[in-house]
């Protein structure tokens, strides 16, 4: 058979692989021969497709191939009564269908006798034609059945005769002869899954151990997206399915000749094909994500986004892979399902509009990792707590005061909303708040509160080289310069480098992150001076504990820089200035 030299040609293929590989971990310098993975393959079809067998061409087993003689055979021995080759019955009966033939075509004719209508000539060319078809085709069938003896008796055999050697004919046939045929069919098919296992271990450990290493050795950087993408992962999977296809007629109990084995034969052809399929839409959908991770890796092309476009070309192979995976499994043409499918569309989209958009929307949400169970999600206007459920049509969100929000799907993707996930994830959260500052407190140090500050050991080292910066800066003032022309200390801005170098050395405040102590413009309120941090813990009770800390602390120690803290009139302060209004008067 032709397909049994498939095995043979994708093992000389895996010896070549492997060959390289082991020249490639000689020298490693270089680039890896990428298409070298489709050899296997490559020489598998090759050689199937080269001694596939001519349809006028017949051969036994695997004895050599006769070619069927298209003359007419001879009638002696089915003339005389001798039955020496089952043949030459089998003709006997085909010329008498002949013969009911050519007279039921001379009748069509409207010439009974065969000798009005057309000429003797023409009339014995379509006889010869006939009968050289018919003797073809007898002798195609004759061939193509089981042959007992050459030496068969004058007598007809009894049914019962016959049929004992067809089954013993068919015994011989037999990889276990000695049990059930069921029994050795689910040995083959046991059989089979087993090479196909030992297959696919194989090409994954011919991936990990041989072309990942020899891909990570080289100096390219285009080489590794392809295994980012799991381009050689897919890949590796079709040479079992492709191997055990082109064998399955070899394996015990399912040659197609027993009838038994015929549908099976046709389920594990139809289950493999669909396989490859599959795998195959898989490897390409990783082949256009590594072409998109390469085309994005160009400096040119990093300010421009192709991945609208990357996401249609996938969808159309997804589509189209899916479709005919389905119609492979079953047995179908692919051109006839796709030809249903786009005559239910219109009926679909009317019918089941809403149903389409909310899958839609699930696929959009789920495939680009948008939300996921337990989530703490924000939707401006609707929720603000943890995603509790997750259905076609609907979101539920419990919020924090422990009542249910539910969201419609397509609302989460058509309008924005905030996911806390990476937050609760990440090493830190963050700390944004202000301190706001009566603007009119701010001063100018004297020399006695600049040595008080330059004692303070968070501020020594600040406070020395400003002294330092400020000398400099102003040797060229003269005395009786202005004060408003030379460089001086503020409190604020000394407060300010306090406070920084108060959070550098803070235990729960994360340093590997942004740190900032930045004056924001001055409003209504007063002068914000804002605290931009992040603590060590995302746990929210102890985020909370850090932040009330650290502001308690700020609060308190501004008075310590002769600064106020910008607030509205309270009930204190109206008192205070009625007192101070009638001790006046």
């Amino acid at each position: 058979r032709a397909m049994q030299f498939a095995p043979v040609g994708l093992g000389v293929g895996l010896i070549l692989t492997i060959a390289f590989a082991v020249l490639r971990i000689a020298a490693p310098h270089g680039t890896v021969w990428l298409p070298l993975l489709t050899i296997p393959t490559a020489v598998a079809f090759g050689v199937a497709s080269a001694v596939r067998p001519d349809p006028a061409v017949e051969g036994s087993g695997s004895g050599p191939a006769v070619e069927r003689d298209p003359e007419p055979r001879p009638l002696d021995g089915a003339a005389a009564g001798v039955d020496h080759d089952p043949r030459d019955r089998h003709f006997g009966a085909g010329l008498g269908l002949r013969r009911r033939c050519n007279a039921q075509r001379r009748e069509r004719q409207g010439d009974p006798s065969g000798g009005h209508g057309r000429s003797i000539r023409a009339s014995s060319r379509i006889v010869d034609r006939d009968q050289r078809r018919l003797r073809h085709d007898v002798g195609a069938m004759i061939d193509a059945a089981p042959r007992f003896s050459l030496q068969s008796p004058a007598t007809p055999q009894d049914p019962l005769s016959k049929a004992v050697e067809q089954a013993a004919a068919a015994d011989a046939d037999r990889w276990l002869p000695m049990v059930d045929l069921w029994i050795e069919q689910v040995v083959g098919v046991a059989a089979l899954v087993a090479i196909g296992v030992a297959i696919l271990l194989a090409t994954r450990a011919l991936r990990l151990l041989v072309i990942r290493p020899l891909i990570q050795r080289t100096k390219n950087k285009w080489d590794d997206v392809f295994v980012d993408q799991a381009f050689f992962r897919w890949i590796s999977y079709m040479p079992p399915t492709l191997i055990c296809s082109a064998i399955v007629e070899q394996m015990p109990g399912l040659d197609p000749s027993f009838a038994s084995a015929q549908p099976i034969d046709l389920w594990v052809h139809q289950i493999l094909t669909a396989t490859t399929t599959l795998t195959g839409m898989l490897a390409v959908g990783a082949l256009i994500d590594a072409g998109h991770e390469l085309w994005r890796l160009k400096s040119k092309h990093r300010d421009r986004s192709i991945k609208g476009y990357i996401s249609l070309v996938k969808l159309f192979v997804y589509v189209i892979g899916t479709v005919a995976a389905v119609a492979f499994l079953f047995g179908r043409d692919p051109t006839g399902l796709l030809a249903g499918l786009g005559a239910m569309t219109a009926v679909l989209l009317l019918v089941f509009k809403d149903t389409i958009l909310s899958l839609v929307a699930s696929i959009t949400l789920t495939q680009n990792d948008m939300i996921r169970l337990g989530d703490w999600v924000e939707v401006p206007g609707a929720a603000d707590g943890d995603v509790v459920d997750m259905a076609l049509h609907t979101v539920k969100i419990q919020n924090f005061d422990r009542t249910i929000s539910t969201i419609p799907t397509i609302q989460l993707v058509n309008n924005p909303f905030k996911n806390w996930r990476n937050m609760s994830q990440g090493p830190g959260r963050r700390i944004k708040r202000s301190v706001f500052l009566d603007s009119a407190s701010v001063r100018f140090l004297n020399k006695e509160e600049v040595d008080r500050f330059g004692k303070i050991g968070l501020l020594e080292e600040y406070i020395a080289e400003k002294k330092r910066a400020l000398a400099a800066d102003n040797k060229a003032a003269k005395a009786s310069t202005p004060p408003l022309d030379v460089r001086r200390l503020t409190n604020l801005g000394t407060f300010r480098a306090y406070v920084l170098q108060w959070l550098q050395k803070h235990p729960q405040i994360h340093q590997g992150l942004t740190l900032l102590v930045r004056q924001l413009p001055p409003g209504p309120k007063g002068l914000p001076l804002e605290i931009y941090a992040f603590t060590k813990t995302t746990a929210w009770g102890d985020y909370e504990d850090i932040q009330a800390d650290l502001f308690d602390f700020l609060l308190a120690a501004v008075h310590e820089f002769d600064l106020r803290l910008f607030q509205g009139p309270t009930g204190e302060d109206l008192r205070a200035l009625a007192d101070g209004s009638s001790a006046v008067g």
